[in-house]
């Protein structure tokens, strides 16, 4: 009997803390489930933006990935913050994710700005030699206080001509013009060839143009349509040197409190959307030509070899500079130089 008894006891108290157990399971369960979480992206572009299909895949990953609970909403046209304040936008937390132009900020993320020295054919190009870079640490540095979500670079850029300029149809024809430069490598480029550089945000260069402060702007074909440049240009002079790095970054304690899968999708795919970035920037180049139209006006091989060997100089003197600053500028050029070399046979610039 007393055995009964003390089996029925046992059987009770299991099940009290079967039940009670039950309890604390689902309560834990309950607590790892994906909360609600809008994601900010805040854009100094407008909805015709390059890479725009690249962030929308990454979108449509996160809310897959997370069953809908992150989603991304996109600020466009400097919304949130005028272009030159979107890494304090970001570092600030006053945007969750922001687009960065490099090149609006000189000094900033030295190693990816070594693109802006390079010579190629393609964003495509460009930026596998920067993904590499990523890969193998070499941009820690640079964006050691915020989350680097991918990177990408825009297309080579041209020289855009304000209509009633007189366009500069060889390197000696830059000589005495007003022309805005999007980096310290273009800056220094334009002084080599006798032109005056003049340093002015991206959105801003429209109305430069339009009232005559400016001869024309260093920047992509695509600018015709993205910024709406083909108003007030319609001859160019091809470059194909001197690119922007654009990436996506993001606040670090935003970055933490993201779900493990939202993390994997940024883990898994960065390769992909730089590239699906880089893409778009090609096809918004081409797609520009064929719409607009414009003169177009080639530099010789040999001027073409000229700025190179005139660009040298100052990428010598800018791995030295960052060097000394504790960046590993010398490797990461020598990298990028390499890949671009083996992979395209393309050499972006003379290392020295």
């Amino acid at each position: 009997m007393k055995t009964w008894k003390k089996l029925i006891t046992g059987l009770a108290i299991l099940f009290v803390m079967a039940g009670f157990g039950g309890f604390w399971v689902g309560e834990a369960a309950g607590s790892s489930e994906i909360k609600p979480m809008p994601l900010s992206l805040s854009s100094w572009t407008g909805a015709r933006e390059p890479a725009l299909d690249a962030w929308k895949q990454m979108s449509r990953d996160l809310e897959e990935a997370t069953g809908g609970k992150v989603k991304v909403k996109i600020y466009y046209s400097q919304a949130l913050g005028k272009a030159k304040e979107h890494y304090e936008l970001a570092l600030k937390g006053v945007a969750d994710i922001a687009y960065i132009n490099v090149g609006f900020t000189p000094g900033r993320f030295p190693i990816t700005d070594l693109v802006a020295f390079s010579q190629a054919p393609s964003a495509e190009i460009m930026t596998y030699g920067l993904v590499k870079l990523v890969e193998k640490g070499y941009l820690n540095k640079d964006y050691e206080k915020v989350k680097l979500l991918y990177i990408w670079t825009g297309t080579p850029n041209q020289i855009l001509w304000r209509k009633g300029s007189d366009p500069g149809k060889t390197l000696s024809g830059l000589r005495s013009k007003q022309l805005r430069v999007p980096s310290t490598a273009a800056a220094d480029l334009l002084r080599a060839l006798g032109a005056n550089p003049v340093a002015i945000p991206m959105p801003e260069v429209y109305t430069a143009m339009e009232r005559g402060v400016i001869n024309g702007t260093i920047t992509a074909f695509a600018s015709l349509d993205v910024f709406k440049l083909s108003y007030v240009c319609n001859e160019i002079s091809r470059l194909n040197s001197l690119t922007y790095a654009f990436c996506l970054v993001m606040n670090k304690a935003k970055w933490e409190k993201l779900p493990d899968v939202a993390k994997a999708v940024f883990e898994k795919n960065a390769r992909n959307y730089s590239l699906m970035a880089a893409a778009g920037h090609d096809r918004a180049d081409k797609a520009a030509i064929e719409r607009n139209k414009p003169k177009i006006y080639d530099f010789s091989p040999q001027e073409l070899k000229k700025i190179k060997e005139l660009i040298g100089p100052s990428l010598k003197q800018y791995i030295r500079k960052y060097e000394a600053l504790g960046f590993q500028a010398k490797e990461a050029a020598a990298l990028y130089y390499e890949t671009l070399k083996t992979k395209y046979g393309v050499e972006p610039f003379i290392l020295q």
